[in-house]
This record gives C-alpha cells, sequence and structure tokens, in this order.
C-alpha cells in the first residue's frame, strides 16, 4: 500500500540511501515482502540494539504471480508444482498438463506430469518421490507420470520455438 508499517509487522523493504555519491533515492521499494518486518529489540548475538530485518523474504511478484487453479476439487497454488519438481535431483527437465479425463468437459480432473530424468534414475523410485513430495506440497497427485526424451521434452516445452518454457499447460475446457 506504500503505508509505513510499524515494528515487526508484515511489509515491503523500503530504504533510502542517505550517502549516495551521485544521487539520494528516497524511499526505494526494493520490491521484496519481508515476513517479520523490521525490528529494533536488542540483538542475540552481539547485544546491540540496532534495527534488524527478518530474513524471511520474498519477492513481490512471486506473491503477484500467484496462481491458483482448483484441480480435482483442491485449492493448488501451481507455483508450488515448480518448487517440488524443481527440487528433485532425478529430474532434468518436466511438463505439467491440466486435462479432462477423455477429453470430456463433464469428466474429472487429470493431472499429467512428463517427465525427462537424469542419466542413472530408477523410474519406479523417482516415481514414488515425486507422488509422495507433490502430496505433501500441493494434497494433489499426479493421475500419470510419463518418462519421455529430452527430445520430446524440448518439443513439448517449446524450448527452441517460444520465448518462455510451457512448465505448466492447462488443456481444459474454459467455462
Amino acid at each position: 500500500t506504500g503505508d509505513v508499517c510499524q515494528e515487526g509487522e508484515d511489509g515491503e523493504l523500503v530504504y533510502t540511501s542517505l550517502d549516495s555519491r551521485a544521487s539520494v533515492v528516497l524511499r526505494y521499494r526494493t520490491g521484496d515482502f519481508v515476513k517479520g518486518g523490521v525490528l529494533y529489540t536488542k540483538c542475540p548475538y552481539k547485544n546491540w540494539y540496532v534495527p534488524r530485518i527478518s530474513s524471511d523474504i520474498t519477492r513481490l511478484s512471486d506473491t503477484k504471480d500467484l496462481h491458483l487453479s482448483k484441480i480435482k476439487g483442491a485449492l493448488v497454488n501451481l507455483s508450488h508444482f515448480r518448487e517440488v519438481l524443481s527440487d528433485i535431483d532425478q529430474i532434468d527437465d518436466w511438463q505439467i498438463e491440466i486435462c479432462k479425463k477423455n477429453n470430456d468437459p463433464y469428466e474429472v480432473d487429470e493431472l499429467v506430469l512428463y517427465i525427462c530424468g537424469k542419466a542413472g534414475y530408477n523410474e519406479e523410485d523417482l516415481r514414488q518421490k515425486i507422488k509422495k513430495d507433490m502430496i505433501s506440497a500441493t494434497e494433489v497427485s499426479p493421475n500419470r507420470i510419463e518418462f519421455v526424451s529430452r527430445q520430446e521434452i524440448v518439443e513439448r516445452l517449446k524450448l527452441e520455438t517460444a520465448n518462455k518454457a510451457e512448465r505448466i499447460i492447462d488443456t481444459r475446457p474454459k467455462e
């Protein structure tokens, strides 16, 4: 909102550079959201009274890009899929397709995961880890996990033709 927050209150990190050589920037908005805000209490490590910024910092652009979608009856933040799949070492590349079963608009939602694994991965172990991690983070598990070649995942993601990889695609009919 641009309003000044109280001590310990969540808000955007804004600062003024007072000792700048070229020009002073007043109330520079960093685009960082600080959960827990700024504290002026005594530092537990140095016993000094200095302003301390909470370490729980996220980009506001990540918060603004919050993309919620209802899948299988659960409201899911699609960015959690990115976090889960990017953290699994055995995965080289991936894509998620959200679709309707049998392409029927009145059927249930399906989540299909296309995986290109790194060399030496065990398909069944990787399948179980993905399901476990996805349920833990999103409460939704993929209906199918299909292991594809590097060339197929490049084509699916449109890495060579589009400006941005198409990681999550929703092919469900729009209502």
